[in-house]
This record gives C-alpha cells, structure tokens and sequence, in this order.
C-alpha cells in the first residue's frame, strides 16, 4: 500500500471502528480480568479483526500491537517527558494513518 494512500478501509469506517472498539473493550482472556492496557486492548481488537477475516488468519498480532504501541509511545513520552508542564502534546500530522498503512499493507516489495 502506497503511504499516500491512507489508513486502509478496515481501520478508517466508522460501522468496523465503532464495533472494533466494542470488542477491544471486552474481557479479551476470558478469565474475568478485562484487558490490562493499551497492549493487550489493541491485541483484542486485532485478534477479534483476525477471527472476522479481515486480518490475515497467519498475521502475528502481538507483534503488529507491540509495533503500533511502540511507534505512538516513541512519539508521545519524549514530548511528555521533555516538554514544559501544560504544554500541549502533539504527533506529526497523519502519524496514525501512516503506521496503520504500514502494519497493514506491510513494507515488502510487491514483485
């Protein structure tokens, strides 16, 4: 997926936003504990993508959410953490649509 393309259709319609945040908020381990954090509440939403078939069955999952928690904590703590008190934190205009387009479209050639 080119990166001028934005952020693919499954991550941007608000009908599968709306339902990705209903299941992402659901108990993702079954076990009467609801998810832990950002981590786990991305992996759930991922892994419930997975089981509707719009992720693919094979994709690691853990590893898109640690990428994608990853990238938005390197943007976001350095500008909390370095930044006068009450100053307003900000990310690069376009941040997330840009890493969706990666983590789903993937950076392989396409030959």
């Amino acid at each position: 997926m080119p990166p001028s393309a934005g952020p693919p259709p499954l991550l941007t319609h608000p009908a599968r936003r709306a339902s990705g945040q209903r299941r992402a908020a659901s108990n993702p381990r079954g076990s009467g504990a609801g998810p832990r954090g950002l981590p786990d509440i991305l992996t759930a939403y991922l892994r419930a993508e997975q089981r509707l078939g719009w992720l693919d069955a094979a994709a690691d999952v853990d590893a898109a959410a640690t990428l994608i928690v990853g990238a938005m904590h390197g943007q976001v703590l350095p500008r909390v953490l370095f930044s006068p008190p009450g100053a307003p934190v900000t990310i690069p205009a376009g941040l997330a649509g840009r890493l969706a387009g990666v983590v789903v479209g993937g950076i392989a050639s396409a030959r």
